[in-house]
């Protein structure tokens, strides 16, 4: 039994050059998931060990040792390891044939044997189920020596070209069949080997349930397991993992029909049924594969965009910020510390308790950030070297930093992004106010926060049906 866990680590960088694009793929070791100049899937996989397809995330694999990793798409897997999802997770195990065991939430199994022979197109697939919901969709056993076999501590399954679901939930297991039949023996309680002289043969819409407190019975011959079959009803068929594994095999059957009819179609007579046989399959793991992979590299390609916008949008920043700087430079004189930009005769009659010091700006109710349409209310306050306050909002210049809006009227901000830049959804920028004393000598300069303006999403109602 090998011990040997291949993860295949999928890194796409995109690089600009020349106005195309070219991505850089890591190979796994003993297959390969290509990736074509344009960002397609290549043709050109190669497999021949079973591999996950995550739908959801939390699916793990495990040794004897204990370790654990956490799986990703296209990830290959040995045979003795533990595969498992948690309460959220769902995975397939594709195995070199197209055939897949599909795992539902909360679901533990051990892949006993999972090898494939690219010479005679043998699988030989054994399955574990510790708990939880397993979904096998078998393509077609190839060879007389092929083996599908799922089993619990209660029953085993196995079958040559076909669909069923086994459930294993605290000691109870249930086979449902749903494409062709299953051949289903109970397990001796006591010495664990398979009844085979007991076993059922299960048809599409059946099911077979069986506790622990069954099997006794059955192998003293009190009940027979076939007494046990019935008809799955709505109360079966109609459960989600059941419903989702149907579904998808309905997809799996027209891809394969598609394909079959693809390849006879562009390979004519000019092949014997062995060799056609071989190609539909190669055709069959490749395409699954990647159209598993595809969204996978979508993903990764989505990522790399919205980090090259984030970038952007943070040089945009950076360049705005430097602009509003260099306006309020130009607004004001250079200032002294405090805020005053300078005093002269026209002060010196003042006195020193009523001289002001600084200009504030305050807004009456404001969180940072507003959307095109809104307005804010701000106050220019004066304050004096006795730290007592002359509200002068009517007597101050106010000024919008940043192409953002304008100001409507003395304190009042209206929001409306600059055309140049409503595409980008929002603007950043400042208010400022400058105060100048009667006689020219004494001027401040107050600014607010920088805040944002974002663009106004237009809400519409659709009331037709």
């Amino acid at each position: 039994m090998k011990h040997k866990f291949i993860f295949g680590f999928i890194a796409f960088i995109l690089i600009s050059a020349a106005g195309g694009a070219a991505v850089l793929v890591n190979h796994y070791k003993k297959a390969r998931i290509g990736a074509s100049e344009d960002g397609g899937v290549a043709q050109n996989i190669q497999v021949s060990k079973p591999w996950v397809e995550v739908l959801k995330p939390n699916v793990y694999a495990s040794v004897e040792s204990g370790e654990k990793k956490s799986l990703q798409t296209g990830d290959e897997i040995d045979s003795g390891y533990t595969v498992e999802t948690d309460t959220w997770g769902l995975a397939n195990i594709y195995f070199p044939d197209g055939s897949v065991a599909r795992l539902d939430s909360g679901t533990q199994i051990f892949l006993e044997e999972g090898e494939y022979s690219d010479s005679d197109q043998s699988l030989k697939v054994k399955i574990s189920l510790s708990a939880g919901r397993v979904w096998s969709k078998i393509i077609e056993l190839a060879t007389p020596d092929s083996l599908w076999e799922v089993k619990t501590t209660n029953a085993v399954a196995t079958v040559r070209g076909t669909a069923f679901g086994f459930e294993h939930i605290d000691g109870k297991s249930s086979v449902v069949g749903s494409e062709n039949q299953v051949e289903l023996a109970p397990i001796d309680p006591d010495t664990k080997e398979i009844l085979t002289d007991k076993k059922v043969i299960i048809s599409p819409n059946k099911i077979v349930e069986l506790k622990r407190q069954d099997l006794g019975e059955i192998k003293s011959g009190k009940i027979a397991i076939a007494d046990k079959v019935k008809e799955a009803g709505p109360e079966v068929l109609e459960k989600e993992w059941v419903k989702r594994a149907a579904a998808s095999d309905v997809v799996l059957n027209e891809k394969i029909k598609e394909i079959k009819q693809r390849v006879e179609e562009n390979r004519g007579e000019d092949i014997n049924k062995e060799e056609l046989k071989k190609e539909i399959k190669q055709e069959i793991r490749n395409e699954i594969k990647k159209d598993a992979i595809k969204p996978f590299i979508q993903e990764i390609e989505k990522r790399r965009i919205e980090k090259e916008e984030s970038k952007q949008k943070s040089k945009d920043n950076i360049l705005e910020n430097k602009n509003i700087q260099s306006e309020e430079k130009k607004i004001l004189k250079p200032q002294t510390e405090g805020g005053q930009a300078g005093t002269g005769a026209g002060n010196q009659g003042t006195k020193e308790s009523l001289k002001p010091i600084k200009l504030l700006v305050r807004p009456a109710d404001f969180s940072g950030e507003i959307k095109e349409g809104e307005r804010i209310t701000f106050q220019a306050v004066l304050i004096m070297a006795d730290n007592s306050e002359k509200i002068v909002t009517e007597g101050v210049k106010w000024q919008v930093l940043g192409q953002m809006g304008k100001m409507e009227r003395p304190g009042v901000f209206y929001a409306e992004l600059d055309s140049t830049i409503s595409e980008f959804g929002e603007a950043s920028g400042a208010v400022i106010a400058v105060w100048e004393s009667e006689d020219g000598t004494v001027n401040f300069l107050a600014k607010t926060k920088i805040f944002k303006v974002r663009a106004r999403v237009e809400e519409t109602t659709d009331t037709r049906g």
